[in-house]
């Protein structure tokens, strides 16, 4: 009988791993999905942000602003007086919204723009999502905070989405730049963490309460073979 005994408390144990497995793999996944949802939904909105942007600035500002730094320096690109009008004018296009940086390219990958004025004129041709935007793809990306963008290097203090999104010239349908756009994901990712402790307790409560009843169940089995052994053992 010590035989069933000792399987009656394994498949107690077995199953006490089975329940925390399933409790945290349920959470696992809501949070998986409700991040990878908060990234199409950042994306849709920047791109859309994007045409917005390009529409309004790169025929009648960033074409010209181009041609005008051409053969520039970066010294002379960063102190132009076109520089102010230009971040006046995104500023107003940003207003209301969670973006917390704008950064543009022209088909070179040099930076034509960017809200972070000491990164105006570098040359980032070699970045993954500017050659992506540059082909015609959009991309977006999550980065928490003080955690390095695989994408540009940086480190940033707040959590963020990433994105990158080609701008297409109205007239040719061509790719004529790229921008690059950070939206702040902070509060959304806090909510999402709210709620995936919250899913945790609701999932483990019932999980525990079954496991009780079957762990009851088990030692009752138990308790009446061992009864029964006892029992035996006196006739």
């Amino acid at each position: 009988m010590r035989r069933s005994f000792g399987a009656l408390h394994l498949v107690a144990i077995t199953s006490l791993i089975a329940f925390v497995a399933v409790a945290f793999l349920m959470v696992y996944l809501f949070r998986t999905l409700a991040i990878d949802g908060l990234i199409k939904v950042a994306e849709v909105e920047h791109v859309k942000l994007a045409q917005l942007i390009g529409n309004e600035t790169w025929d009648d500002i960033f074409g010209p602003w181009i041609q005008a730094t051409q053969g520039k320096s970066i010294e002379e690109i960063r102190a132009a007086p076109e520089l102010p009008a230009i971040e006046r004018k995104i500023n107003f296009l940003l207003k209301g919204t969670h973006v917390c940086k704008i950064k543009a390219y022209d088909l070179k990958g040099v930076t034509i723009y960017s809200t972070d004025p000491k990164q105006i004129g570098e040359d980032k041709r070699s970045s993954p999502g500017v050659k992506a935007g540059l082909l015609g793809f959009s991309s977006a990306n999550l980065i928490h905070r003080d955690q390095i963008s695989y994408l540009e290097c940086e480190v940033h203090t707040r959590d963020l989405v990433e994105s990158y999104v080609p701008h297409y010239s109205r007239t040719t349908g061509k790719v004529t730049g790229v921008f690059e756009i950070y939206g702040d994901a902070t509060g959304v990712l806090t909510e999402i963490d709210k709620r995936e402790w919250f899913l945790f307790l609701v999932v483990i409560g019932p999980l525990a309460l079954l496991y009780l009843v079957m762990f009851f169940i088990f030692k009752r089995t138990e308790d009446a073979l061992l009864q029964c052994n006892r029992a035996r053992s006196s006739t």
